[in-house]
């Protein structure tokens, strides 16, 4: 998935429930410390863990934070975007975190896709099947 996603250095990388803090290392590599990362997690205990061991290992310009009601920030737009869990159908919300002409990468149902945000309407689309997720939970 982070293949597909392709992160570079100059990026702000949103990565939700990872499930620990591995996906976060890596793309935090990949971005070389010059941009951020920020996990949104679902679980208390894993966002108080993970952030002891982010200040532990000086993982710079990166961050978990506990997720809130709903799978996106508001007052932030991202560059890319790596979801770690299986959603029903592509949430737009997602898709209007991205910059115009970035990408998520995101399973839906047992299929990876990578989305492009071309224009505010209109993405392109990529699939990759054969894979099995937990799911994506929504709560409210």
């Amino acid at each position: 998935m982070i293949e597909l996603l392709n992160p570079i250095s100059s990026e702000n990388i949103l990565d939700i429930w990872s499930g620990s803090w591995w996906t976060t290392t890596l793309l935090w590599k990949c971005v070389w410390n010059k941009w951020h990362v920020l996990w949104l997690e679902k679980n208390d205990e894993l966002v108080i863990i993970w952030n002891k061991n982010i200040k532990k290992y000086n993982l710079t310009n990166t961050k978990i934070q506990k997720a809130g009601n709903d799978l996106w920030i508001v007052w932030k737009k991202f560059d890319k975007i790596l979801v770690s869990a299986s959603a029903n159908e592509i949430p737009k919300e997602l898709i209007d975190q991205l910059f115009l002409r970035w990408t998520i990468v995101i399973p839906i149902k047992n299929s990876i896709f990578r989305i492009k945000k071309m224009t505010e309407d209109i993405n392109s689309i990529e699939e990759f099947p054969n894979f099995k997720f937990v799911p994506l939970i929504k709560w409210k």
